[in-house]
């Protein structure tokens, strides 16, 4: 499925009668490769952010509409703080080198509990594609990957599997955006989305990150779980 149109885009806003300048988003995870393409893209679209990071002074951009937390998800004020006047939160978290407690389980848990207080109702997760959705049909190939990931990486795969039902069992309109591989460098062929199987076996970030800019506010993905891809 091709991304909308500028135009289009453009309209969808102005029908959902929404200011881009008036909101602002959460990012969770906004240093690594995914989210530091979303926040660029995010800023590109007008958006004001407040990030959460344990490590500011190394975050690279620097924005006027950019507002950065020092902390964890762990620390008990760093979520209230993060999503307070938040009209949605976006999460690119990965599982740190050597991490061995379930911690992107564990964060959405957080994080849907303080949505759920503040009235927050839109999250998106950006996972991997070894995640089973009901309604899967992936081709032998991502099958086969899937099934090694789960042997190579138990404990990684279950908290990303957590993750989902966590997702799943809520109120939140979330969705869970899977992506095979991510390139930080452009990929040829239109950016696709499709909810059964990966349309192609990369990711440009920069796709991505406009991807997940469009879903903010478009309940096409609401409580799915899409592979994107470049093909």
């Amino acid at each position: 499925m091709p991304l909308l149109t500028e135009r289009t885009r453009h309209l969808h806003f102005n029908r959902m009668k929404i200011n881009q300048n008036d909101l602002k988003i959460a990012v969770i995870g906004g240093s690594g490769k995914a989210g530091s393409a979303v926040v660029r893209q995010l800023l590109k679209d007008g958006y004001r952010l407040r990030l959460l990071l344990r490590r500011p002074e190394a975050f690279p951009l620097k924005d006027d509409r950019l507002e950065v937390i020092r902390g964890d998800l762990r620390d008990p004020e760093a979520l209230p703080a993060l999503l307070a006047g938040c009209s949605a939160v976006v999460s690119a978290l990965g599982r740190p080198r050597g991490e061995k407690e379930p911690i992107l389980s564990a964060a959405t848990a957080r994080v849907l509990a303080e949505m759920k207080r503040l009235g927050i109702r839109r999250y998106i997760v950006i996972t991997g594609l070894t995640i089973a959705v009901p309604g899967d049909r992936k081709r032998f190939g991502y099958r086969f990957q899937s099934a090694l990931m789960r042997l190579l990486f138990p404990g990684v795969i279950a908290d990303k599997q957590q993750e989902y039902r966590l997702l799943s069992e809520s109120e939140a309109d979330w969705t869970l955006v899977r992506i095979a591989f991510l390139s930080p460098s452009p990929v040829a062929g239109a950016l696709q989305a499709r909810l059964d199987s990966p349309p192609g076996g990369k990711t440009g970030a920069s796709d991505l990150a406009a991807f997940v800019s469009e879903q903010l506010f478009d309940t096409r993905y609401f409580r799915k779980a899409p592979f994107v891809a470049n093909g």
